[in-house]
This record gives C-alpha cells, sequence and structure tokens, in this order.
C-alpha cells in the first residue's frame, strides 16, 4: 500500500509541477504577444478547471477579437486605398481621352478649314474625268506658310494635277492652328482632291 501511495503521490507531484510549468510558459507567451503558443499551453490547463488558465483564454479571445477587428479594418483601408487610386486612374485615363478627343475634332475642324480654302481656289476645265483623285503633300511653316507642296499620286489627269498645285500655293498662308502641339500635326499635311467635291 505504501507503494502505491508513493506512485500516487509522485505522479501528483510530477503532473502539478508539469501543469505549473505549462501555466507560466502560457502566460509568458501571452506576455510576448505570442498567443497561438499561449492557447496551445493554456488551453488544456483551461478544460482541466485552471482559473488562471480559464481566465487568460477570456483574454486571448479579446485579443484574437481586436486583433481580427484590426485586421478588417486595415484590410477595409486598403480596399478603399486601392479602389480611390483606381477611381484617380480612370480620371486622368478619361481626362486624357477628352483631351484626345478634343485635339481630334480641333485637328478635324483645321483640316476641313484647309481643304475648303484650297479647293475654293481649284480652277478646274470641263474636260477633267469627275473619277480624277490627285494627293499631295504639303510642308508647312509657322502660321500655315506653305513650303513644298508635292505631287504623291496623280490623278491621270496633267491639268487637274496641276490646278490642285496652284490652288495650294495660292491658299498660301493656310489655316492652321497657333505654335504648339496641335500646329505639329500640321506640319506635314496629305491631302487628296477630287473634282467631285
Amino acid at each position: 500500500m505504501k507503494k502505491l501511495l508513493l506512485i500516487l503521490v509522485s505522479i501528483f507531484l510530477t503532473f502539478g509541477i508539469s501543469s505549473a510549468d505549462q501555466l507560466e510558459d502560457g502566460l509568458a507567451a501571452y506576455r510576448d504577444g505570442d498567443y497561438a503558443i499561449a492557447l496551445k499551453l493554456l488551453r488544456p490547463l483551461a478544460k482541466q478547471g485552471n482559473a488562471k488558465a480559464q481566465e487568460y483564454l477570456v483574454l486571448l479571445k479579446k485579443e484574437a477579437e481586436i486583433e481580427e477587428r484590426q485586421r478588417r479594418q486595415e484590410a477595409d483601408e486598403k480596399q478603399k486605398k486601392q479602389k480611390q487610386e483606381a477611381d484617380e486612374k480612370q480620371q486622368r485615363r478619361d481626362a486624357d481621352a477628352r483631351t484626345v478627343t478634343a485635339m481630334g475634332n480641333e485637328v478635324a475642324a483645321y483640316k476641313a478649314k484647309i481643304r475648303a480654302k484650297i479647293l475654293r481656289n481649284i480652277v478646274m476645265s470641263s474636260d477633267i474625268p469627275k473619277d480624277a483623285l490627285a494627293e499631295f503633300d504639303v510642308s508647312l511653316f509657322s502660321g500655315g506658310v506653305v513650303l513644298n507642296v508635292k505631287l504623291v499620286k496623280s490623278s491621270g489627269s496633267a491639268m487637274y494635277d496641276r490646278a490642285v498645285e496652284r490652288a495650294i500655293k495660292k491658299s498660301d498662308p493656310l489655316p492652321v492652328p497657333p505654335e504648339g502641339p496641335l500646329f505639329n500635326q500640321f506640319r506635314e499635311l496629305r491631302l487628296n482632291f477630287s473634282p467631285n467635291e
């Protein structure tokens, strides 16, 4: 019977010491912010009824809830920031597209003015075929001054080609935008003319 009592006492002392060490290690892990280790060490003790372990499990749960709220808040803030950056990027793209469209409209308006001025100066004879199409490259200087006129593709009628070339030179200066980025699109022009216009 003494042997049995000694065995039981030694098991109790070993278990008690082991539990105390485990509790201390769990509390140390909690204080160090290593909540996963603290939970692993304290949960079995709390299930065995250790009041201190149970108290710290409640604290661990509160800490976990706080961390989860902070994580969600950070994720929400990150998502809002990404959305705001994407919105700003889209607004810049939209503004750029509007600028390009406006420039395109302005370029088209100036090209229409140039064509109209040249067409008014074309003097045609009646024997020019209606399907003739002459293509010219025109080099311009600031203010719309015509520097060079070059026939790129003949209409098949030398008379019509010369009439268009004379009209381009007579239209000097051509209506162009003032110096700047828009004018750069008018330094070299390719223009097509047909008697049907």
